[in-house]
């Protein structure tokens, strides 16, 4: 973990890799979920913090998810002008480098391609006034340091579907 007062936290996790032959075998008493599909579809992913940003992409992309990244309004708005399909999902963070907010960001991406394209803001700010600002539809707003199983099945749905999950 590294911390730094007013400025945030970064967590970073390691997990070992295994080879499907050192695995263990199937136990049949043991729960596993139903198969939902393979992953797929693009998202846009908005985020000024290259470590997190690289993460959240490498996870959406181990999905099955195509992921294209900005680390700001203005770089969001080049970034759909080389983008010919609608995204399926927008992942933004709420404050973003250039002074805008991540409603700003989706409102601006959803207006170019005319789509209530579902969305997920992300902060770490709690306060009154970040939740006052989120009146956008088709969206959710997610606290970090957000929960990466949530995430998954939120994008799972939204982008199957077109539509954000209640929480």
């Amino acid at each position: 973990m590294d911390s730094e007062v007013g400025k945030g936290s970064r967590f970073t996790v390691t997990i070992p890799l295994v080879s499907a032959k050192d695995a263990p075998a199937d136990d049949p008493d043991e729960f596993h979920a139903p198969d939902q599909g393979t992953a797929s579809g693009l998202i846009i992913l908005i985020e000024d913090d290259v470590h997190v940003a690289d993460a959240w992409g490498h996870l959406l992309e181990a999905e099955g998810y195509r992921v294209a990244t900005a680390a700001s309004a203005t770089e969001s708005r080049a970034l759909i002008n080389h983008i010919d399909e609608v995204p399926a999902l927008i992942v933004s963070d709420f404050n973003l480098l250039d002074g805008s907010t991540g409603v700003e960001a989706v409102t601006e991406i959803r207006d170019y391609y005319d789509v209530n394209i579902p969305a997920f803001i992300v902060t770490g700010d709690t306060s009154k006034v970040v939740k006052d600002a989120h009146p956008v539809e088709n969206s959710t707003l997610m606290n970090k340091p957000v929960n990466t199983a949530r995430l998954l099945a939120a994008a799972r749905i939204a982008t199957r579907t077109g539509q954000v999950p209640a929480d």
